[in-house]
């Protein structure tokens, strides 16, 4: 399932966005390339890479009565 998502983004990472989808959608012809799947691949590779962390932020936000998980 998919959600909408609506957020800010400083003006250097939009101009890198949309470059790189200009790049990809009109020159290499790749019409499967998209905005929302290069920001959810990001994100993945965020959470990837930073698994550690989170699981550090969340084991401390459960030992203090939290009780939302991911």
């Amino acid at each position: 399932m998919k959600r909408f998502a609506g957020f800010s983004i400083d003006a250097d990472i939009y101009h890198k966005m949309h470059t790189i989808h200009m790049v990809r959608n009109i020159f290499f012809d790749d019409k499967k390339f998209t905005l929302s799947g290069l920001v959810e691949t990001a994100l993945k590779e965020y959470f990837e890479n930073h698994k550690k962390e989170i699981d550090e932020l969340m084991k401390t936000y459960h030992d203090k009565g939290g009780c939302a998980d991911l």
